[in-house]
């Protein structure tokens, strides 16, 4: 069995990189406030919606 719990501020270093290599994977370059946005609202557990155009 798999369990995944919440992120918490241990996991930033871990997430960054993760999310990075998704983005770079799409071909898409984000601010870094955007980074920020999106740790906080994943670690909220709220919907995010991020326009990169």
């Amino acid at each position: 069995m798999v369990h995944i719990d919440r992120l918490t501020p241990a996991d930033r270093a871990d997430w960054q990189v993760l999310f990075e290599g998704y983005n770079s994977f799409y071909e898409r370059t984000l601010a870094p406030e955007l980074f920020d946005r999106a740790w906080t609202a994943f670690q909220e557990d709220n919907g995010m919606y991020v326009d990169a155009a």
